[in-house]
C-alpha cells in the first residue's frame, strides 16, 4: 500500500473513531466537507504541516498516520529523534509547535514557487509569515508582551519596513524602471 493511501485511510478512521461526520470535520479543521471527502478518497494530499494539525486535533500521535515500519528510517530522522527524546516534556511540546511553524512555512514556499514568487522576496514572505504566527501565539497564549517585546517588535518592524524598501527598489529596477529618490 502506498504512504498517502495508508495516510487518508488512517485520517478517515481517525475521524471515525471520534464519530466525527464529514462535516463536523470540516468545521472543526476549517476547511470545505469537499476537501475532507478528497482527503479520504485521495483526490486532496495531505501536506506535512496539514498532517500534524490534523493529529493534534483527532488526538492521535502523527505516527499514527505513517506505515508500520516508516517511522525513523533514514540517519536524519534517528538523529532528529533521538534529540527530541532528550528533551523534557515541556520542551517537547515546544519543538512539536516549532517543527509545526516550519511545516506551515515549507507549505508556504510551495505556494510563492507555484506563483512564481521570485526567490529574492521568499525571505522577506517567510519573514512576515513568521511574525504573524508569532503576534497569533502571544494572542491565544493571552500573555501581555513586556517593554522588551514591544523595542523589539518596533526594531523589527523598522528592519521591515527597510527591507520592503529595498524590495522595491528592486522590483522597479527589474521592471526597467528608475528608482525614486
Amino acid at each position: 500500500m502506498e504512504p498517502d493511501d495508508f495516510i487518508r485511510r488512517r485520517f478517515r478512521v481517525a475521524r471515525e473513531e471520534r464519530r466525527l461526520s464529514q462535516r463536523e470535520m470540516a468545521a472543526l479543521l476549517g476547511v470545505s466537507q469537499a476537501t475532507i471527502s478528497g482527503i479520504e478518497t485521495g483526490r486532496v494530499k495531505i501536506g506535512a504541516g496539514s498532517l500534524a494539525r490534523f493529529a493534534e486535533i483527532l488526538g492521535k500521535p502523527i505516527t499514527f498516520f505513517y506505515p508500520p515500519g516508516s517511522e525513523a528510517q533514514s540517519d536524519r530522522e534517528k538523529k532528529l529523534l533521538t534529540l527530541f527524546r532528550s528533551l523534557s516534556e515541556s520542551w517537547q511540546q515546544e519543538a512539536i509547535r516549532e517543527v509545526e511553524k516550519l511545516c506551515r512555512l515549507y507549505e508556504k514556499t510551495k505556494v510563492y514557487e507555484r506563483a512564481q514568487v521570485p526567490k529574492e522576496f521568499y525571505a522577506i514572505l517567510l519573514w512576515e509569515e513568521r511574525q504573524k504566527m508569532e503576534a497569533e501565539e502571544i494572542v491565544t497564549s493571552g500573555q501581555m508582551p513586556t517593554d522588551e517585546d514591544l523595542e523589539e517588535a518596533k526594531n523589527l518592524y523598522r528592519r521591515f519596513v527597510e527591507w520592503r524598501k529595498t524590495a522595491s527598489l528592486l522590483t522597479e529596477e527589474s521592471n526597467g524602471k528608475q528608482p525614486a529618490d
